[in-house]
């Protein structure tokens, strides 16, 4: 005859206890194990980042125009003034001196185009180059040259200027503030010569 373990209360204690110690310790190792995956994941994620980001800046360099795909007729160029697109349709292309104008005169006598627009308003150099000279004209005020290669483009009307003589500049690089009456006076020159202005500017004057 086998004899069977009387139950008692406090074997029945003991049992529960030793159920309860033995689910603690599943539980502890399943969190293990989720947190194991969850680091495994995060690392996997950062490699994959690594490899996309290498993988564009790759691309990047292999799309890069030259300077002189850059600017060949038709190429669309990203300039250093947001939210500005320019279309060149060569080298000698320039952009506008000013941001906005309310009136626009071109003087064939005196081959220069005056340009009216709000007071004090700052104005950009039409194109990268180096500052030729700086001084002052008795009926059209303070004045910057700059040159760029062949063509020099000259701005009058300066109440304030910011650049000095010999600078290299930019394009749309601050030459400086105009008077309170809010007129520019502009010449282009090529090889010495007076150029119509409109032939180098976005504008058109009927």
């Amino acid at each position: 005859m086998k004899l069977e373990p009387f139950q008692t209360k406090e074997n029945t204690k003991k049992t529960s206890s030793a159920g309860r110690y033995s689910y603690r310790e599943n539980d502890d190792k399943t969190s293990f194990t989720s947190a194991a995956v969850k680091i495994g994941l995060c690392i996997a994620i950062c490699i994959a980042l690594c490899i996309v980001n290498m993988t564009m800046k790759g691309s990047s360099e292999l799309f890069a125009m030259s300077d002189e795909e850059e600017n060949s007729p038709g190429k669309l160029r990203f300039v250093e003034l947001p939210g500005i697109i320019e279309v060149f349709a060569g080298k000698d292309k320039l952009t506008m001196p000013i941001g906005e104008y309310s009136e626009a005169d071109w003087d064939d006598d005196k081959n220069m185009l005056k340009l009216v627009t709000n007071s004090n308003e700052t104005v950009v150099t039409c194109g990268s180059g180096t500052v030729k000279a700086i001084g002052t004209d008795s009926e059209y005020g303070n004045y910057v040259v700059i040159r760029h290669g062949s063509i020099e483009t000259c701005y009058y009307g300066l109440g304030y200027v910011t650049v000095e003589e010999r600078q290299v500049i930019n394009k749309l690089d601050t030459l400086g503030l105009l008077t309170q009456s809010g007129i520019m006076y502009f010449q282009v020159y090529k090889d010495g010569q007076p150029e119509n202005p409109c032939n180098y500017l976005p504008l058109n004057i009927d």
